[in-house]
């Protein structure tokens, strides 16, 4: 049982980091790691990112280019080159004189109303602030950070936090908990056997609470000892997606994924 519940766990928390890394596909906005800007509101600028569309002459055509930027600049009494295209296909451009932030913004805009451009930004140097969540255990649990055998977890939340993901946990059920409960949709009881589920009936069904799974002297066997519930479920469960930041108990792996309970031991 022991051995079963620790390949329970590892599973758990496998396909709970391939659910992180996998869902969406783009990076969200992040309430982990908080990515700053070193370009303070007030500072001027002189430097942009402009991508142009793929099907557009500017694209393509380096005078065409020029031509859009100087359209763009003149009325803000500076003049623009290229200075690289970066490996998604936009532009850095550097103005001859910098921009007062406001004047930069304006400048973006400016640039956005051409049909050919696809984006176009200020380019800013960033630093990421780190966030650390205001759950009570976080700091007890080393595993997410720990330098040698942690999991480097919170430069992870910056990329995904499990949006959309639904992970079954296959254990011994789940209790309610208030670190847990806004996380966990319908699940199920696979257990028939009353004398294995200790739910008091011998039925297959859409409960899957853990009553526990203690025993009692001599229960087992004549001799056999007694032993407290392990919430095995409950604690994976936690592992996975405990609700993080709420000032209670502990931080969850991927704390916005769904947790499914299906109670099999």
């Amino acid at each position: 049982m022991k051995v079963l519940a620790r390949n329970m766990l590892g599973i758990a928390i496998a396909a709970t980091l391939v659910g992180a890394v996998t869902a969406g596909g783009t990076r969200p906005p992040s309430t982990g790691k908080t990515v700053v800007s070193h370009v303070r509101d007030n500072q001027p600028t002189d430097r942009f990112i402009v991508k142009f569309r793929d099907a557009s002459t500017p694209f393509h055509n380096a005078t065409a280019r020029q031509l859009a930027l100087d359209h763009a600049v003149k009325a803000f009494g500076a003049s623009a080159r290229t200075l690289h295209r970066m490996g998604v296909g936009a532009d850095v451009i550097k103005l001859d004189h910098k921009l007062s932030r406001v004047a930069a913004i304006e400048f973006v805009r400016v640039l956005k109303q051409d049909p050919n451009v696809e984006y176009a930004q200020i380019d800013e140097l960033k630093h990421p602030a780190t966030f650390t969540p205001d759950d009570p255990q976080f700091a007890s649990q080393w595993h997410y950070t720990d330098a040698n055998g942690g999991i480097n977890l919170p430069d992870s939340w910056d990329l995904s936090r499990g949006n959309g993901i639904v992970v079954a946990v296959i254990d011994t059920g789940i209790t309610s908990h208030s670190d847990l409960n806004a996380n966990v949709v319908a699940g199920y009881d696979f257990i028939s056997d009353a004398a294995v589920s200790g739910d008091g009936d011998a039925l297959r069904d859409a409960d899957p609470s853990d009553p526990g799974d203690y025993v009692k002297h001599n229960e087992c066997y004549t001799g056999s000892g007694a032993s407290n519930s392990s919430w095995h479920g409950t604690h994976v469960s936690g592992t996975i997606a405990a609700i993080t930041n709420n000032g209670i108990g502990v931080a969850g792996v991927a704390r916005n994924v769904k947790l499914m309970p299906l109670k099999v031991m």
